[in-house]
This record gives structure tokens, sequence and C-alpha cells, in this order.
């Protein structure tokens, strides 16, 4: 896995995780999307639409809501989002 893709899950991961602040992962990555994949990009587009209606972002509301829009299997599906997630958490524990 490539430097970019081990950042790219590390940002989704902890956004649906540890519900990083929008504002924060926007200045810390220099909106550095342009290098994302697009199954990274549906998930960060998802994100951004759960962001602004106000709701919680978790595992369980970005695959509603990327299922809502026929984006989930595109994005990875539900064990890609999973997985990302999971990737989060293993890299936090092992910090």
């Amino acid at each position: 896995m490539t430097e970019q893709m081990e950042r790219e899950r590390m940002v989704l991961g902890g956004m649906m995780v540890d519900g990083y602040d929008m504002r924060d992962v926007i200045r810390e990555l220099n909106l550095g999307w342009a290098n994302f994949s697009v199954e990274g990009l549906l998930i960060y587009a998802a994100i951004v639409r759960l962001h602004l209606r106000r709701m919680p972002i978790d595992q369980v509301t970005v695959v509603e809501e990327l299922l809502k829009r026929d984006e989930l299997d595109l994005a990875g599906g539900p064990h890609g989002i999973a997985e990302i997630a999971g990737a989060y958490v293993g890299y936090e524990l092992r910090r």
C-alpha cells in the first residue's frame, strides 16, 4: 500500500471513528483530495454531506449515506468501510 493510500485510510478512518473536526482535516491535508482514490472521494463526500446535515459520522451512517445514493459498492462496500475504520483503530492502538 502506498503512503498516499495509507494516509487516505487514516484520515477517513479518523473521521468515522474519532469524529475528526472537518476544518482540521481540510487544513491538515491542505486540500490534497486530488490524490485520493475514487473510493476515498466517495466516502469523503458522504462524510461531508452528513456533516453539513449535522448528522453523526460513523461507519453506520457513512454506509447508509452511500447506500442512499447507490454508491456503496463503488466506495468499497460495507466491508471496505469497516476495513478503513479498523485500520485507523489498529494504527491508534500501535501509537
